[in-house]
């Protein structure tokens, strides 16, 4: 297993990109009263997608995960991204947390040693 540096960074042109494809979404008629009851609510989803594409503040919150010490561990082919944290505490217990998948491919972040 090889562990090396990893910090977050997606490019400028994805970012851009996504707010494109958002703007460019072409939103289903809503079933009248149909709230949840047949998949996520049009009116939800049409707030979020507005968010992402005007609201959410991308470099704020790569900027806010990459102070901690970021990592990619290859465990059998597939890099798992993880953040190495010590606690200020002594005799702090040590925790682990994991996501369901993968790290984000290489084409939309960078690793911190990239020459």
């Amino acid at each position: 297993m090889s562990i090396r540096p990893f910090t977050i960074h997606v490019p400028d042109e994805v970012l851009i990109d996504l707010r494109e494809r958002l703007a460019r979404t072409r939103w289903p008629d809503q079933f009248a009263d149909a709230g949840w009851d047949y998949g996520a609510n049009l009116s939800y989803i049409r707030q979020l997608c507005d968010y992402w594409a005007n609201g959410y503040d991308w470099r704020l919150h790569e900027g806010h995960l990459n102070r901690y010490p970021g990592f990619l561990a290859e465990v059998d082919g597939v890099d798992i991204h993880f953040w190495h944290i010590k606690s200020g505490k002594p005799g702090a217990l040590p925790s682990s947390s994991s996501t369901a998948g993968p790290a984000p491919s290489s084409s939309s972040t960078s690793s911190s040693t990239a020459s």
